[in-house]
């Protein structure tokens, strides 16, 4: 089973927990990855058009829950995509 991020329930309210759920063809699990610069990019939901966000802040001492707030090009908003091997 490949697991997708979802903007749970398609909501358009900023604080919006997202959670991995199964694929599938809701629009809510659609992101488009847009360019932040140097190597780091946002994700947008498509029902939203809020972006992907880690709260609690940036670096070891980081919250796990990941919400969408507003853009504000934050660190916590900015996702490097590296390969795993």
């Amino acid at each position: 089973t490949t697991n997708v991020l979802d903007d749970s329930g398609g909501s358009t309210l900023s604080g919006n927990v997202i959670v991995q759920s199964p694929s599938g063809s809701g629009r809510e699990l659609e992101w488009n990855i847009v360019s932040a610069g140097n190597g780091y990019f946002r994700f947008v939901n498509r029902v939203s058009g809020l972006v992907l966000d880690m709260n609690g802040g940036a670096g070891a001492q980081a919250g796990f829950a990941v919400q969408e707030p507003q853009n504000n090009n934050g660190a916590t908003q900015q996702w490097q995509i590296v390969p795993v091997h």
